[in-house]
């Protein structure tokens, strides 16, 4: 079925939890390859195919742990400004030979429009899209050259990973979900997918180029294939991520604390991707000792994965903390073989006990890594090392007391590590809207900013560094309120023709007013009206 339209996109669904070994390594064919599995919030996207394609993020677009198929984290579109870009290249440039686009699917909404996953050109010469009811029913289209295929396949299921692949074979085009084949097209004979004349190939994945149809969900595994039909019956869906393009293994270290505070205990592990065969590992962590202090250090997960014996140890340099350096290795034990792929070696954790406010890291030096031969080094390429900010301490135990004076809370609170001053927040709900009430150099702070008896006030505190910039996280929220008589406007502990009086003078005024006063404003909304008026009248005679 073929028909004129607008849109590109591409959805898929069902959850697959899978782990094993790498599924493929790159051929000459892979013209593009996305992972995800890296740290939760992190916007650094890398082709791993031979071609090392540049990634433009654009919006919000990140790596996340809340959904996955593979590894720890998935692509996640906020399905607002959320896509990848890519420039113009023959990697994409279809023209009439066989291709094969596949990637792994996770949406979040139906939407009442189109939602976009590919856009190839300026044109959509070759897109998928899917689309509610009420427009053409909610299945998958492909457009190619101007023309609509609309899939028999539906999308049905919300958060649910589901297996995409389209594929050319001569002149056929390929729907398959989960590896069953759902959709056929016919091309014309030799029919070239090609741009309007001159105009780029750019690639868009998670919407267009003119910021239209953008997708809400997760996506992973992303593959472009130019000059293959990898599939053209029906298949087991990969069960394990394709291996990248690299022949050499890559170490990198991931702090499990992007920007950990003084007084955080921050952890390193030491992963290995793409192993083709390790049997012992042996190396150097380096640290700053003024801003870290080693704690402990665990094995990984990798070289007994098959639930082979290891040999694990991890000591500081001559037992010397001020070194830096802490000398770790770990090995099989035995001729039981070797591992390959990829997972975390070892683990390192230290005390953050010095740097607010600036950065520090952790690199790696001296690295062996021995394979099946007993003295035969496997080639390995080490990530830079991770810059690790270090924020502020974090404000400890607030508590709110009443003094008994009715004119004002008490608010005290464990000091911050490296801390210069801090903020004072209020709010009049918990979870409210807090707002700045005052500053302070000390660990204590009166707040007689209008309160009000019989009203519970929330606090938070934040932290502040020594050049005057809010770098440290809020505290807890505390909440206090002064006992007392609600209405007592003048503080006599009584609520009387005084405290009328007061009202009456402030009567019909607001915030800036020469005549208002803050301590009339009971209901706290707005100006001094009516509804004052009436909490005072409902307490007028109290006494305590």
């Amino acid at each position: 079925m073929l028909r004129k339209s607008i849109g590109l996109s591409l959805f898929l669904l069902f959850l697959f939890t899978m782990s094993g070994p790498v599924f493929a390594e790159p051929d000459d064919y892979t013209g593009l390859l996305i992972h995800s599995n890296t740290s939760d919030g992190s916007q650094a996207f890398s082709d791993s195919s031979n071609s090392s394609h540049t990634i433009t993020a654009n919006g919000d677009v990140r790596h996340s742990e809340t959904q996955k198929v593979f590894g720890s984290s998935s692509i996640y579109f906020d399905g607002t400004s959320d896509y990848l870009q890519l420039a113009d290249h023959q990697d994409w440039r279809f023209d009439d030979g066989d291709f094969t686009i596949d990637f792994w699917y996770n949406p979040s909404r139906y939407h009442n429009t189109f939602e976009g996953i590919f856009r190839f050109g300026d044109n959509m010469d070759l897109y998928l899209n899917r689309c509610r009811t009420g427009l053409r029913g909610g299945m998958f289209e492909i457009k190619i050259n101007g023309n609509i295929n609309t899939t028999s396949y539906r999308p049905d299921h919300l958060g649910i990973w589901k297996h995409i692949a389209v594929v050319r074979s001569q002149d056929e085009i390929m729907l398959f979900v989960n590896g069953q084949l759902t959709d056929t097209f016919q091309l014309a004979s030799g029919e070239k997918i090609l741009p309007p004349s001159g105009n780029p190939v750019n690639l868009y994945i998670g919407m267009d180029e003119n910021g239209h149809y953008p997708f809400l969900g997760h996506l992973d595994e992303i593959r472009i294939s130019k000059g293959i039909a990898r599939w053209t019956a029906d298949f087991t869906p990969p069960t394990a991520p394709y291996e990248d393009a690299m022949s050499d293994t890559a170490i990198s270290l991931v702090p499990d604390t992007p920007s950990p505070t003084i007084g955080d205990i921050l952890c390193v592990d030491v992963n290995i991707d793409g192993s083709n065969g390790l049997y012992s590992s042996a190396f150097d962590l380096t640290f700053d000792p003024a801003a870290l202090q080693y704690q402990n250090a665990t094995e990984g997960d990798f070289l007994n994965s098959d639930g082979g014996a290891t040999f694990f140890n991890a000591s500081l340099l001559n037992n010397n903390p001020a070194n830096g350096t802490l000398v770790m290795g770990v090995s099989r034990v035995a001729d039981i073989g070797v591992v390959s792929g990829s997972g975390t070696i070892a683990r390192a954790c230290f005390s953050v006990i010095g740097g607010s406010g600036g950065n520090t890291s952790v690199g790696i030096d001296n690295g062996y890594f021995e394979g099946a031969e007993q003295g035969t080094g496997i080639e390995v390429v080490e990530g830079s090392d991770p810059v690790i900010p270090v924020g502020i301490g974090v404000p400890r135990n607030l508590s709110v007391t009443d003094p008994g004076t009715l004119d004002r809370l008490d608010l005290v609170w464990d000091t911050a590590a490296d801390a210069s001053g801090y903020e004072i927040y209020r709010a009049t709900t918990s979870g409210g809207s807090f707002e700045l009430l005052g500053t302070t150099s000390s660990a204590y702070y009166q707040d007689s900013d209008c309160t009000l008896t019989g009203v519970n006030y929330f606090y938070k505190i934040k932290a502040v560094s020594s050049i005057g910039s809010s770098t440290g996280e809020f505290s807890e929220e505390a909440s206090g309120a002064i006992t007392g008589l609600t209405g007592d406007i003048n503080k006599d502990n009584r609520v009387d023709g005084r405290d009328l009086t007061i009202l009456a003078r402030a009567f019909n005024t607001i915030a800036g007013s020469p005549d208002y006063n803050c301590q009339a404003n009971l209901d706290r909304a707005g100006g001094i009206d009516g509804d004052d008026l009436v909490i005072l009248t409902t307490n007028f005679g109290s006494k305590r």
